[in-house]
């Protein structure tokens, strides 16, 4: 589908500005907070929009663990990201990537719920944050 990888290339080519806003912001959200997001995001029920900003935050949190400006793919969004850095313990953040990545999959071919997976995905990475205070 030509349209789906415009729209995959897209994202690869540095739109992390909303990933990147969604993992700062985490920091010191409530629960609420979390689940209103994760219902807006799915709201529309499209599951390859739901899927690309998956893979956005799957790439914004590789780049939170690199911490290395050179390296990030989100090169523009490299201050907000060295922000987040320094609030997430960079050796949860390969499990929290599989559980986005996991996520995505129950959605693109388990054919999952939406919000019901989006909630239960934000509320795991709120409270994987919430657990370094």
């Amino acid at each position: 589908n030509l349209q789906r990888a415009r729209a995959l290339t897209q994202s690869l080519d540095g739109d992390g500005g909303h990933a990147a806003a969604f993992v700062t912001k985490l920091d010191g959200a409530s629960e609420s907070w979390v689940i209103g997001q994760a219902l807006a995001m799915g709201g529309g029920g499209n599951r390859d929009a739901v899927a690309r900003y998956l893979h956005e935050l799957t790439v914004t949190f590789r780049d939170v663990m690199s911490g290395d400006e050179s390296l990030m793919i989100n090169g523009e969004q490299a201050a907000v990201l060295n922000k987040a850095a320094t609030a997430w313990d960079r050796k949860r953040i390969p499990g929290m990537i599989d559980r986005i990545s996991r996520a995505r999959h129950e959605i693109l071919v388990r054919n999952m719920n939406i919000d019901a997976t989006l909630v239960s995905l934000f509320l795991d990475l709120h409270r994987s944050r919430s657990a370094l205070r």
